[in-house]
């Protein structure tokens, strides 16, 4: 396969000579993929709409960024749209754009283009290229394992550690815990009602307390706290969860709200957490770990002493 590469395209000068020269050049070589880097190609630094598609109607068929990919904001809603431009893979992930894409013509072999980012001499902030590149073949050998699956009239065992892994690809699912596999449960089961401690910590639960049932309500001594529950507790019930995700801030008072100091708050790529101790918890109580939208955690009015709720049917239940 012949693949002609272009680059680097600077400003608008360098885009005219790139439309005045590419369609030659291609008549010459009879490439079957043209790639042109652009990065630039916007007057000064950075690329723009109008820009890109000068260079897509010049013969381009994937045009790559590089670290000004981003310079001109102009350029945000047309990375989201237009696949075949392709930025860094390893800027962060909630930056517009992707950083591959797969050039698929009829007759000849699909070709995945991946655009990295170097790190060495560079003022950035983006990931180390080569986990970005991980990454990628990841995702993309899960997809074809599960093209290819799809085709398989039997029955599939997947082993996975990766929890959404599971929830992508699996319809029932056994944990193993000690050596021993436990009841198979739907996905649905596995997230909503795990059954066991060891199930909801493998579906990502991260706060669990000792519990001591009474009737419809759960008493949990570490963080001196009365949860109820909305259902009847069963007398055998030795302890409780949340997930992270169903801890929220309270709107005013209500059922199942409680204070709680903030010990600290650690920013995530798309959500802040917030380790929250609950007022009246003994000196060794687990934390509780809160997880929010970054707006949301920015917008509450105080972030040292923070009011939260939890819903009755948020909470899980484990018995002996």
């Amino acid at each position: 396969m012949r693949i002609l590469f272009i680059g680097d395209v600077v400003g608008r000068w360098g885009t005219a000579f790139l439309s005045q020269k590419l369609p030659a050049l291609r008549r010459m070589w009879e490439p079957e993929l043209t790639i042109v880097n652009g990065e630039n190609a916007a007057e000064g630094n950075g690329i723009l709409p109008a820009t890109a598609a000068e260079i897509f109607s010049a013969g381009a068929s994937v045009i790559t960024l590089g670290n000004h990919a981003l310079r001109r904001r102009e350029i945000f809603d047309y990375l989201a749209q237009e696949e075949a431009i392709v930025r860094p893979a390893n800027f962060r992930p909630e930056a517009p754009g992707r950083g591959w894409y797969t050039y698929d013509k009829p007759g000849l072999p699909p070709v995945t283009v991946v655009n990295l980012c170097g790190a060495v001499y560079m003022d950035c902030a983006w990931e180390e290229p080569f986990s970005a590149l991980d990454s990628y073949l990841k995702s993309q050998l899960e997809l074809e394992l599960m093209e290819t699956l799809d085709q398989f009239p039997g029955t599939v065992l997947w082993v996975s550690h990766d929890r959404g892994e599971v929830f992508r690809s699996c319809q029932r699912v056994c944990i193993i815990d000690g050596g021993q596999s436990q009841p198979v449960q739907d996905l649905s089961q596995l997230f909503h009602a795990p059954g066991t401690e060891a199930a909801a910590r493998l579906s990502g639960c991260k706060n669990f307390a000792d519990a001591l049932p009474q009737g419809d309500e759960v008493y949990l001594p570490a963080w001196d706290l009365t949860l109820r529950c909305g259902r009847p507790v069963p007398p055998d019930t030795v302890r409780a969860g949340v997930r992270a995700r169903f801890v929220r801030p309270a709107g005013g008072p209500g059922e199942n709200t409680f204070p709680c100091a903030v010990a600290r708050v650690v920013e995530d790529v798309f959500s802040t957490i917030v380790i929250l101790r609950p007022e009246g918890a003994e000196p060794d109580a687990p934390p509780l770990r809160m997880e929010l939208d970054k707006m949301i955690w920015r917008a509450l009015p105080d972030r040292e002493r923070i009011t939260v709720q939890i819903a009755p049917r948020d909470i899980l239940l484990f018995r002996h």
